[in-house]
């Protein structure tokens, strides 16, 4: 079975193999297709023992010759088996020779090729691999190289022609293949091959004769990445194509033409390779070169011919490939072109369809050829397929995207000598069976096939423009589209059609004969009928049928007829005729006439002449006329307005016909006089003050009418003058009369008034008065430009802004005859200061009014209060004061203003009086607002107390009586105050008018209050709450009585209330049903299509037709069937009661027969009867039982019964179960270590194995590569069962020893000479090996000395033995003679880890100056702490020692950034207000990202080289920081992995003030909480108050301070427990309470007491704490603020008890511990990491919530300008570096990324990315799931690059996914289990998976960690994953039974297990493995558990 393609695969089936969409081209002799011989390669065999084709080709004799290949994986690669079949030209096999056993060489063939000769011999190239031992010997002669060889065969399969080798270059050392040959016939006889070299990446050509002497050397083509070569002969010529470079940009595409003997002739640059197009080269007979480019995605090639010389001969494009097996070109034969194979559309695209759509198609392909003429055209398509072949595509599977039966043919098309073509084809017999078939084709000229076209009375199907005789003595020539017109007399006779040859290369065709049929008799009864009007062009046919057709004339073209009549025709004679068919002419026609209307004329206007409306009247309304020969229309009232132009002229008046009945008129002559001229004497007077508008016009009569200016209406004038008119030019006339026109007008002008303007002020300064006296009494000034007016008496008081200023004072103008005065300059002094000295005394006793001012003199003046009047000081003091606030001035003189003045206080005794109260009304509440909250009043005498916010309800008995309030005194310090009198109005009456409509339907809820208006308001009910009106209807409403009033507003009540009523809707009944029983279809029959019904009491739905399936419960029973009510207008109907009959018994006797082996599918039903029918499965069909038994049958469970009748049901069924073949446990492995090899050897060939938990497959020969990291490890190794006749075996433990050190004291001699080849290698042993250079091969030492050696690297190892296994390897050097000293080596210290790189066993170190020790492999020194260490390379021969390399190894300091120069500039423009500007030098390197911090006043701290940065920003492209000036602003250079690689800093410089930072998304929208605050007395502390919300209501209910210690900000919140208990009490349960902040600190904390915690947990609040860091939600239960107070003591109290909550940023330390773990596990970090701790403290004890019950939410904001494509999801790094996933999502809110991480506890979060795709599910149903899954760190690969999708998987290994998967914490390795050990590796997750309740183990106690989970194991793991999840409750209660009816396997289900596969299946985690099956017993498989993982977490909205 083939898997489901990928989407580019099927687009490409899409497009290959279709016909082709060109239009055909006319060609003169265009060939047909005749099958000659058709015969079988390979008969029908079994899939899996069968050929394939290789290649076929047919011989000059008419031989065929063929091909086949099988191939078997063997050893370390696949084994071929080469055979050519040769077939006579008949068909029958001559020859069946083994390839194979020809070949003279020692190892296997890899590909073979045939070409046949035009001698009739055939010969065969083929490949060869090298001598390497993984290769099987096949051949008595070793190689050391591979090689490409030819050979040739006689036609009896024997070699005439021994092998001969192709290619002289062949590299030991480069050991690819030497392939992909390419290989022509010349036109000399001789061959010429291309091919692609040994070291995969260059091509050559070579040209031999046939005898195997080569002609020519090896010609290099190409010497880099080359893929592709093609050879093609021409005349005397040979051309070569093939691609050479790298990359989409340099593969490029050359042809180059040889002569016969090799030498290059020419070389064509064809250009870039584009899209990876195929190349394919040919020659065409006409000697032309035709190269080609495939293109797979459009399925087709284009094309490019080229002559012997290489010049271009054109381009095309055809559709498919020209590449072999897909087109074939004619060889040596006489027909031009070339022929492709296609295949039909229609098979094509339904098996698209069936791929793409996952549905089931079985049909029929069919094959086409198609011939293209040498220049590419289409010249046809064969008219009927050449073959044809089954296809079927049946039981698909969903989970697998397979076919359980899938196969479909493969046509391919081959050249022959001559005009033949062979076409092979492989298709199935059935689905285990195939076959391979040959047909070939003659290609011959055939007879004229026309066929008659008897619509257009022509031939079709003749060749263009080519020559015929017809009845063997007409010449006639076909048209330009092959077609010949029908000569008159010929129908009813029978003609004789020969195409004409040429007279050159071809003779006439033979005969066509065709029976022309002769012209049916004309229609009958077929009339007309006339034209109505003029031109009305309405003439008819009638009498008509569709089968007729029409035309107007002789010369008219015929039309068909739509219906029985034919409309709209213009008078003319008309034909009918009958219409000609598929079979028969067009009849004789039949000719009838339409005539044509004759009009009459219209009536002559009289037209009257309208003087004042100077229009014509007494017209045709709407009339069409012409006036002296100009068109015109008169209105709807039949007027016609007067043209200027007719003025004094005589019109011509003519009416025009209606163009359908009527004519053109006579004219009416009329005289139209002309107009008077203008009156005379007629004058106008100007406006007489400003805006008067009082101009006139005078000497007017009442005859005459005026207009003001050209656009104003006429007015008449009502005497001899016209008054009251605005400035303006004016037109007066003589008005129109019944004889004459109104007069031609005179314009007058009314001018503007001009005013004069106001004397200037001189005013005069008042000192002692502060004022300005001689002004205008009332006058109107500005003062400065402000506009002011003098009192009655010519006065204006001094504003105090004008002393000391000069003023300038201006007269306004009055208006209407006077203008704004020239300004008055005025200087006015400045105000003396205030008198010094001046005191009081304060009143000495209650109202004593004994308050004094002392030294005062009489010079000066004082008032009481600000309202006082100043009064004299009468001499040195001032006696009497009542208490109050006393100002003391120096009095005014003639020359100066009084002083300032001076502010004493008389104060009053203690005890005061209340103040009045200042009570409002507010009308909406209905009380008195603005009073002392909880004050004492009396309201008219009654004590009275105002609410918490000083609010009164207003008593109904108050409304409309006047109140007397006073706020009473408190008994000590104040007294009553003075009462407040306030009205109370009464309240409005009800609104009037207002009425209500009822329910329309069955609960529409549709009644609706009418007459309401925006004023008024209603409620449902007497207790509803009362809704604003908001229009002048409220709709939507249900059945109830309903309270109007007019709402009240800012100076009334609301209104008193009209209630109406909404009376509920009666329906009526359905009609009663009258079901009928279909007995066959089981079901009702007679009821409403789509009908709801009860039957029973149970709801049900008719289908579209009526019917109704009969449940099986209702068999044997009555039914009661009503029709239910539409809910609307309709209720449920009167039952009908219904009978309905028992099923018979199941049929008895009837037995099955199981399966008789693995797969044999050969189960059988026996005792049954033609009256029977079976299925397969509960889901299977139905089918008819044919006999006495039904046979070939697969395992699984069978049901029979007794077919219905048209009077009773089918029988019940009787259940038999074919059974399958058992299987048996695997044998234990018994592998056995191959030190030598270093393998494991003694397994099964290509058999899977567990190797510590992880599955790999075994090669075919039993043995498997030991890894390097299994090296000193113990191996638990497990055979896993087939899954289909075995299980998994008991385990072999088996331990692998390590590697042995290095050989040491191995010495080497140089050569002594340059290319004497004589140094040695010496002090070695026997039972060592050595190699030369890293990729030789080991050879064993058989001496203590190795001689002769060239220089090179050599390697020594100890060798393996029985027991271990080769040592490490040494390594050594021979020099030549002229060897130098090396140089010091390239190694480097990894000071962080504490190792050398780049050492190895050539090298010998020195620790701190001590002795020099070679490097074994082993040795290598502890290098932590302080070191310095020498490494060189050792001495070797006569070269010594080089010079050593010096590495410093620390104490692991850290290392300050610097290199980073910054600079800080003030940005120009407001915009930039609040930021500073940074540059930096050097320029940051490729791919290096800047990122700010600003450090303000504090002292910067410099991060580490190598450091993950935490707290910074990225900087924007235009460098812009927000800062204030003077702040210290760190910057630091990023790499690619977000590590520092620079650092600097810079002062901001900033203009502005500091901008605040914006609010986070995720703060509140209110900004309430700003970054400002008040200092307490620290400098480093900053309090703020903070808003907390209470589901979004803001409350004032905490205080954060802030304190800064070194660079470390915290901020604490601590919330004001009564208001927020306060809040909460008024909210009620579920509220959500908030607390935003939004201050930049590294630790920010709330602090809550634990009765405010308590408190919200019993309201099932949730806390929210919004910081700019991170947003932290928790459930105040999932804290459990009583177990906490438990742990702090005995007896706390919870007020004592502080909850905190803190978001910090990550520690240094623990930043290293992450990025660490970072660097380990291949992730990189998007975000700062974060701690989310919770604690609660008592006193100085303190415990951490590190657990919950449920998952709790944090929100991380992710940094500006994240890759949303580069974050993969959020985890823990624990102190130690262990990494564990957390569930996380994406959100986007306003172009912000954040991460949702939910998890179970409290710790350290990191977002990363981690990509991660493993190779070996890239074609897999589970790709996305298994990469997602180990993406996030859930799943892990058997290796890096491996996932081993199918394999089972363990319940450890199970158990540890899942824990991974919901981001649990691992345990201590402690478990409940017996068979668990501590310090397994499985340990900690499974003990995680007790302690949440997700496992329970066995009922003995163990867990069988190692034994495959079943599906059912798994899901009962999975079910209480989602109880933890949540995704339980969401999914709901289940029903066991009914969801797993739905799977026919649901009874091999454990009773345990049902409830959670039925939980899983209704949540959508689970749906069977295909056929309805669940298969709860079967094992899981690896990527099942990715694919449900990823399914739990997704649907628990845990991750995306």
């Amino acid at each position: 079975m083939l898997k489901k393609l990928g989407k580019i695969g099927l687009a490409f089936i899409l497009v290959i193999g279709l016909l082709p969409m060109i239009s055909l081209r006319a060609y003169a002799a265009t060939p047909s297709f005749t099958k000659t011989v058709d015969f079988p390669i390979q008969p029908p065999v079994t899939n899996a023992s069968g050929k394939n084709v290789s290649d076929v080709d047919v011989l000059p004799d008419g031989s065929t010759a063929v091909v086949l290949n099988t191939f078997a994986y063997q050893g370390y690669s696949y084994v071929y088996s080469y055979f050519l079949k040769i077939f006579d030209s008949t068909g029958a096999p001559k020859a069946d020779v083994p390839l194979s056993n020809l070949m003279d060489t020692y190892y296997q063939m890899t590909d073979v090729n045939m070409l046949a000769l035009s001698d009739g011999r055939i010969l065969i190239t083929y490949h060869k691999s090298d001598s390497s031992p993984n290769n099987l010997q096949l051949g008595a002669a070793k190689e050391n190289t591979p090689n490409a060889y030819f050979m040739v065969l006689n036609q009896s399969g024997q070699k005439v022609v021994g092998q001969t080798q192709i290619n002289t270059y062949s590299a030991a050392s480069t050991p690819a293949l030497t392939r992909f040959v390419s290989i022509t016939e010349l036109s000399d006889g001789n061959i010429a091959f291309s091919w692609q070299r040994n070291d995969n990446i260059s091509t050559a050509t070579r040209v031999f004769t046939v005898e195997g002497d080569p002609v020519s050397g090896e010609t290099l083509l190409v010497s880099h990445n080359a893929s592709m070569s093609y050879v093609s002969a021409g005349d005397g010529v040979y051309m070569v194509a093939y691609n050479s470079g790298v990359g989409p940009q340099s593969d490029k595409i050359y042809l180059k033409i040889f002569s016969n003997n090799g030498d290059l002739i020419n070389t064509i640059d064809k250009g870039i390779r584009t899209n990876e197009k195929q190349l394919y080269l040919s020659t065409l007979n006409n000697g032309n070169f035709m190269f080609s480019q495939y293109y797979y995605v459009t399925d087709s090639s284009t094309v490019s011919l080229y002559d012997k010389n290489g010049t271009s001969k054109g381009d095309f494009t055809v559709s498919g490939s020209l590449g072999e097996s897909s087109a074939a070109i004619y060889r040596n034969g006489a027909n031009p072109g070339f022929v492709t194979v296609s295949m039909d559309p229609t098979s094509t695209n339904a098996i698209n369809d069936a791929y793409n759509n996952f549905k089931e198609w079985s049909g029929t392909q069919y094959a086409y050829l198609n011939y293209y003429d040498n220049d590419g055209s289409l010249v046809f398509t064969s008219d009927q397929p050449v073959d044809s072949a089954p296809v079927a595509m049946q039981g698909f599977n969903e989970a697998t995207w397979m076919y359980a039966v899938e196969y479909y043919p493969s046509f391919r098309l081959y050249p022959t000598f001559g005009d033949k073509l062979v076409l092979v084809t492989t298709d199935n017999t059935d689905a285990d069976h195939y076959r391979i078939t040959a047909k070939i084709f003659e290609t011959g000229a055939p007879a004229p096939a026309a066929i008659i076209d008897y619509a257009a009375e022509q031939l079709t199907g003749l060749t263009p423009n080519s020559a015929y005789s017809v009845n063997n003595g007409t010449a006639v020539t076909a048209t330009a589209d092959g077609k010949l017109a029908i000569d008159i007399s010929w129908f009813g006779t029978s003609v004789s059609i020969v195409k004409k040859g040429d007279g050159s290369t071809t003779t006439d065709s033979p005969a066509q004969t065709l029976i022309i049929p002769s012209r049916p008799g004309a229609p009958t009864g077929v009339t007309a009928t006339n034209e109505t009007a003029i031109s009305a062009k309405d003439g008819t046919l009638t009498n008509l049928t569709t089968a007729m057709e029409y035309k107007k004339g002789v010369a008219g073209t015929w039309t068909n007829i739509s219906g029985a009549t034919v409309t709209g025709l213009v008078p003319d004679m008309y034909y009918v005729r009958t219409k000609a068919t598929v079979t028969a002419f067009a009849s004789e026609a039949k000719s009838v006439t339409v005539a044509t209307f004759v009009a009459t004329p219209e009536v002559t206007p009289a037209a009257i002449i309208d003087y004042t409306a100077e229009q014509l009247t007494g017209l045709a309304p709407n009339g069409a006329y012409t006036v002296n020969g100009t068109a015109v229309t008169a209105t709807t009232d039949g007027k016609l307005a007067i043209n200027s132009g007719w003025l004094g002229t005589s019109l011509s008046i003519v009416k025009k016909g209606n163009g359908s009945t009527t004519l053109d008129s006579a004219a009416q002559t009329l005289s139209i006089p002309p107009r008077a001229g203008a009156p005379t004497g007629v004058i106008a007077t100007d406006e007489t003050e400003i805006s008067a508008n009082n101009g006139t016009l005078t000497n007017v009569t009442t005859e005459m009418e005026f207009k003001k200016g050209t656009a104003g209406v006429w007015t008449s004038v009502a005497g001899e003058t016209v008054t009251g008119l605005d400035p303006d030019t004016y037109y007066v006339r003589t008005k129109a009369t019944t004889t004459a026109f109104a007069s031609e007008a005179k314009s007058v002008t009314v001018a503007t008034f001009v005013p004069t303007p106001e004397a200037a002020p001189v005013a005069t300064i008042d000192y002692v008065a502060e004022q300005l006296t001689g002004l205008t009494p009332s006058g109107s000034y500005t003062v400065n430009g402000t506009l002011v007016t003098a009192t009655v008496d010519g006065e204006l008081t001094i504003d105090s802004s004008w002393l000391g200023t000069s003023l300038s004072i201006v007269k306004k103008g009055n208006s209407s005859t006077t203008t704004d005065s020239t300004a008055q300059t005025l200087s006015i002094p400045i105000r003396p200061g205030a008198p010094i000295g001046i005191t009081a005394t304060d009143e000495t006793a209650i109202n004593a009014n004994n308050g004094t001012l002392t030294n005062v003199t009489t010079e000066m003046e004082y008032k009481k209060g600000v309202a006082g009047a100043w009064k004299d000081v009468p001499g040195e003091t001032v006696t009497g004061l009542t208490p109050d606030t006393y100002h003391v001035r120096t009095k005014a003189t003639g020359a100066a203003f009084a002083s300032a003045s001076v502010q004493v206080a008389v104060v009053a005794f203690v005890a005061t009086p209340e103040v009045a109260p200042a009570a409002v009304i507010d009308y909406s509440a209905e009380q008195l607002t603005g009073l002392t909250p909880n004050g004492s009043y009396t309201v008219n005498g009654a004590s009275v107390t105002a609410t918490a916010n000083g609010k009164l309800a207003i008593g109904s008995s108050w409304l409309g009586t006047s109140l007397s309030l006073v706020k009473k005194g408190n008994g000590t310090t104040t007294t009553d105050s003075a009462a407040q009198t306030l009205s109370i109005p009464s309240r409005a009456g009800v609104p009037t008018g207002v009425t209500a409509t009822d329910e329309t339907a069955i609960n529409a809820n549709d009644g609706t209050l009418t007459n309401v208006t925006n004023a008024l308001e209603y409620k449902k009910g007497t207790a509803g709450a009362w809704i604003d009106v908001s229009g002048t209807t409220v709709t939507g409403l249900t059945p109830d009585t309903y309270y109007l009033r007019t709402k009240a507003t800012m100076t009334a009540f609301a209104s008193e209330a009209k209630s109406v009523t909404v009376a509920t809707f009666v329906p009526t009944p359905e009609a009663t049903p009258t079901g009928i029983i279909d007995y066959a279809a089981e079901q009702l029959t007679g009821l409403t299509p789509s009908g709801s019904y009860t039957v029973n009491g149970t709801a049900v739905t008719a289908t579209a037709d009526g019917k109704l399936a009969i449940n099986s419960s209702w068999i044997g029973t009555s039914l009661s069937i009503v029709k239910k009510g539409n809910s609307s207008t309709t209720t449920d109907s009167a039952a009908q009661t219904l009978s309905i009959p028992s099923r018979s018994v199941a049929p008895t006797g009837v037995t099955a027969t199981g399966e008789t082996g693995l797969n044999t599918n050969d189960g059988a039903l026996l005792n049954v009867t033609p009256a029977m029918e079976y299925k397969k499965g509960t889901a299977g069909a139905w089918s008819d039982v044919p006999g006495t038994s039904v046979t070939g049958l697969t395992p699984d469970t069978y049901y029979v019964r007794t077919k219905a009748t048209a009077t009773a049901f089918t029988s019940a069924s009787v259940q038999v179960t074919v059974s399958a073949f058992t299987k048996t446990p695997e044998a234990t492995p018994a592998a056995v270590i191959d030190y030598a090899t270093e393998q494991l050897v003694g397994l099964t060939p290509s058999g899977t194995y567990m190797l510590n938990d992880t599955a790999i497959t075994v090669p075919v020969d039993g043995k498997l590569e030991i890894d390097s990291s299994w090296l000193g490890t113990s191996l638990s190794i497990i055979k896993i069962g087939d899954g289909s006749t075995t299980t998994d075996s008991a385990v072999q433990t088996l331990s692998i020893p390590s590697r042995a050190a290095a050989p040491v004291g191995v010495t080497v001699t140089d050569v002594t000479y340059n290319g004497a080849n004589n140094g040695t290698i010496q002090n070695l042993t026997v039972h060592m090996e050595y190699k030369i250079g890293s990729t030789g091969l080991w050879t064993e030492v058989t001496d203590t000395m190795i001689t002769d050696l060239a220089p090179d690297t050599y390697y020594v190892r100890e060798k393996a033995t029985a027991t271990a296994f080769a040592s490490i390897a040494a390594q050594v050097n021979v020099h030549d003679s002229n060897a130098v000293i090396p140089y010091a080596p390239e190694v480097t210290a990894d000071d962080q880890n504490n190792t050398i790189v780049g050492l190895d066993t050539s090298m010998e170190f020195s620790v701190d100056d001590g002795p020099y020790v070679r490097y074994d492999g082993t040795n290598l020194p502890d290098l932590s702490g302080e070191h310095n260490v020498k490494v060189r390379v050792v001495a070797s021969g006569s070269v010594p020692a080089g010079p050593a390399t010096t590495l410093i190894f620390t104490i692991n300091l850290l290392i300050p950034a610097g290199g980073l120069n910054v600079s800080a500039i003030d940005p120009s423009g407001s915009a930039n207000n609040g930021y500073t500007q940074i540059t930096v030098t050097p320029t940051l390197a490729e791919g290096h990202k800047l990122f700010y911090k600003n450090f303000g006043a504090g002292s910067i701290v410099v991060p580490n080289v190598g450091d993950v940065l935490i707290g910074y920003t990225l900087v924007g492209s235009e460098g812009l920081v927000p800062a204030a000036n003077g702040d210290t602003i760190g910057i630091a250079e990023v790499d690619a992995d977000g590590k520092v690689v620079k650092y600097g800093s810079a002062t901001a410089a900033v203009a502005a003030d500091t901008v605040t930072p914006g609010t986070d998304p995720v703060s509140p929208g209110t900004g309430s909480n700003s970054n400002s605050g008040t200092t307490t007395g620290n400098a480093n502390t900053v309090v703020t108050d903070v808003i907390v919300l209470v589901n979004g209501k803001e409350e004032n209910a905490g205080k954060a301070t802030t304190t800064t210690s070194g660079n470390v900000r915290t901020t604490i919140i601590v919330v004001d427990p009564a208001k927020l208990l306060a809040k909460l009490d008024a909210e009620g349960n579920g509220a959500v309470v908030t607390v935003p902040v939004t201050l930049d600190s590294n630790i920010i904390v709330a602090e809550l007491n634990g009765q405010i915690i308590k408190n919200m947990e019993n309201a099932s609040a949730t806390l929210v704490f919004q910081t700019s860091k991170g947003t932290y939600t928790l459930a105040a239960d999932e804290i459990n603020i009583s177990a906490l107070a438990k742990k702090l003591g005995n007896g706390l109290k919870l007020e004592d008890i502080t909850l905190k909550i803190t978001i910090s940023e990550t520690s240094a330390s623990m930043n290293q511990v992450v990025a660490g773990a970072a660097s380990r596990g291949g992730f990189t970090l998007v975000a700062p990491s974060l701690d989310f701790v919770v604690t609660a403290t008592y006193g100085t004890s303190t415990v951490e919530v590190s657990q919950f019950n449920a998952y709790v939410e944090r929100i991380v904001p992710l940094p500006g300008g994240t890759d949303p494509n580069r974050i993969t999801t959020g985890v823990v790094v624990e102190p130690d570096g262990t990494v564990r996933h957390v569930p996380t999502r994406f959100v986007q809110k306003d172009g912000k990324y954040y991460a949702v991480i939910k998890s179970v506890t409290n710790s350290s979060y990191s977002v990363i990315w981690h990509p991660l795709t493993f190779a070996d599910v890239e074609n897999h149903w589970a790709k996305d799931a298994v990469n997602d899954m180990g993406s996030r760190l859930v799943i892990n690969g058997v290796n890096k690059t491996t996932f081993n999708p199918n394999a089972d998987i363990t319940r450890a290994e199970f158990a540890a996914i899942i824990v991974r998967g919901l981001g649990l914490k691992l345990g201590e390795g402690k478990t409940a289990f017996a068979d668990v050990a501590a310090n397994s590796w499985y340990a900690g997750a499974v003990e995680t998976a007790y302690e949440y309740g997700l496992i329970t183990g066995f009922e003995d106690g163990t867990f069988q960690p190692n034994a495959p989970i079943t599906r059912e194991q798994a899901m009962n793991i999975i079910a209480k994953a989602m109880k933890l999840t949540g995704l339980a409750d969401q999914t709901g209660t289940v029903d066991a039974t009914s969801i797993l009816a739905a799977f026919t396997d649901a009874g091999n289900i454990g009773v345990w297990a049902k409830d959670s596969l039925a939980l899983a299946a209704k949540a959508g985690l689970i749906s069977g493995r295909g056929d309805n099956k669940l298969e709860a017993k079967a094992n899981v498989t690896r990527a099942e558990v990715a694919v449900l993982i990823q399914r739990l977490l997704q649907k628990s909205g845990l991750i995306d």
